[in-house]
């Protein structure tokens, strides 16, 4: 299998993503998971940027999109 490996859950605590960046959102107090992007200090929901997602405890980067396959 070709490929990188996801990286690790980071802490909101630890680190925040680069502003208005995209990432892969998670929260170890609801269980949820989402996307969504950092304005200032808080993180936002695609599509509703009106909408904060108050419960955001972790975060990643988006893995990388599927590549056309020569097959």
């Amino acid at each position: 299998m070709e490929g990188k490996v996801m990286s690790e859950w980071i802490s909101v605590k630890d680190r925040l993503p680069d502003e208005a960046k995209w990432v892969l959102t998670g929260s170890c107090n609801i269980g949820a998971v989402d996307h969504g992007c950092r304005i200032g200090n808080d993180f936002f929901m695609h599509g509703e940027m009106n909408k904060k997602m108050n419960w955001v405890t972790h975060w990643m980067p988006l893995p990388q999109p599927p590549r056309k396959s020569s097959d």
